[in-house]
């Protein structure tokens, strides 16, 4: 190596993964943020335009993590890299409703990968070329209405639900409060995924839904609520949904509902199917919601409905190996929009929402 360049990773969202020949994880010689982003330009010709601008900044719709520290807030592109640093390209929220997780180019990525069509079937079915199809895919470029209602018939999306978020005119409203139920939500970075405290107002006890982050922050929150901690609820085993779970059980000696193919642990009480718990004084639905991930599971507790990836408001998650698991993606977000129309869901990822405005306005779902 020289120049001082050191061998880093670099972590490929599925979003510009077309470019990389489908791969998820690039390792490169660099010394800086900036040389990283040449050397993929220089492996996957057009990396650079879809990270950066003409004049070299970050583009509005890509946010860098460098070792989880969003540069953003230190040396942004000329933060320096170590050997063996992992720099994680995260797709920010850009255009359309600021709010949601997923815009119309997720939307249209997510279905297209879900049916297993590349850019070029779906070229040859909507008559729009690969390159525009890769412009909307990567936010570069906001869809006219007859291209998006296109694409919607393409993929099996429902047009008027589709066009409301490509022109930013969905984003849910979650007003008031659930009678049985005080929700608190973490966010933890560097992917944003949200973990939950569900607090019983008629009894002590409390449930921890997924701690993808600093147990500290889980442990404040109890204490400033003088809350004991009744049970930990996983809904799937992603990195980013468990990394503070060893940390939140060095204090808390409580139970993990999960199932064990997600989340092996050995403090896990196995849960493989739908079916009725009991954790403390409290009954807790199980909804078996298999597609992101082999095992997904949701917890209905008091009102509230916590999904983890299988749905956001206004999408869905990332089907596990694509076409293999889309179908059960579908049907397991379909079981969880039998819930009540009133059912607060509590996505892992992007804002609340409830089971009727999902019914309404999901473009995979409406």
């Amino acid at each position: 190596m020289s120049g001082g360049a050191v061998l880093v990773k670099v972590v490929i969202p599925s979003v510009m993964r077309e470019l990389t020949q489908g791969a998820e994880l690039v390792e490169v010689e660099a010394s800086t943020l900036k040389e990283v982003i040449a050397r993929l330009d220089e492996k996957f010709p057009g990396m650079r335009a879809l990270l950066v601008d003409e004049e070299g900044a970050p583009h509005p719709h890509v946010a860098f993590f460098v070792d989880g520290v969003d540069v953003a807030r230190g040396d942004g592109l000329l933060t320096a890299v170590q050997a063996g640093s992992e720099i994680v390209i995260v797709p920010a929220i850009s255009g359309g409703s600021a709010g949601l997780e997923d815009e119309f180019g997720d939307i249209v990525r997510k279905a297209r990968e879900g049916k297993g069509l590349a850019l070029d079937a779906v070229s040859r079915l909507t008559g729009l070329s690969p390159s525009v199809l890769a412009q909307f895919e990567s936010y570069q470029r906001a869809p006219e209405r007859d291209e998006s209602d296109r694409l919607a018939e393409t993929l099996g999306l429902e047009k008027e639900a589709l066009w409301r978020i490509a022109t930013g005119e969905y984003l849910p409203e979650v007003k008031g409060e659930l009678p049985g139920l005080v929700v608190e939500s973490f966010t933890f970075q560097p992917m944003g995924s949200h973990g939950y405290l569900l607090c019983r107002r008629d009894h002590e006890d409390t449930f921890l839904v997924d701690p993808g982050g600093s147990p500290e922050e889980i442990h404040g929150a109890l204490e400033r609520l003088g809350r004991r901690l009744t049970a930990v609820l996983i809904t799937h085993g992603h990195s980013d949904h468990i990394a503070g779970l060893d940390g939140v059980l060095a204090r808390w000696n409580v139970p993990v509902y999960a199932h064990p193919n997600e989340c092996p642990h050995p403090r896990v009480v196995p849960v493989t199917d739908s079916q009725e718990l009991v954790a403390g004084a409290t009954r807790i639905r199980v909804i078996h919601t298999p597609g992101h991930t082999p095992n997904g599971l949701t917890f209905v507790v008091e009102g509230a409905a916590a999904v983890g990836d299988t749905l956001f408001a206004g999408s869905l998650g990332r089907a596990h190996q694509g076409p293999k698991y889309y179908d059960r993606l579908l049907r397991s977000a379909r079981a969880i929009l039998s819930l009540p129309d009133e059912t607060w869901l509590l996505p892992g990822h992007g804002p609340l929402t409830t089971v009727g405005q999902e019914k309404r306005s999901n473009p995979f779902l409406a």
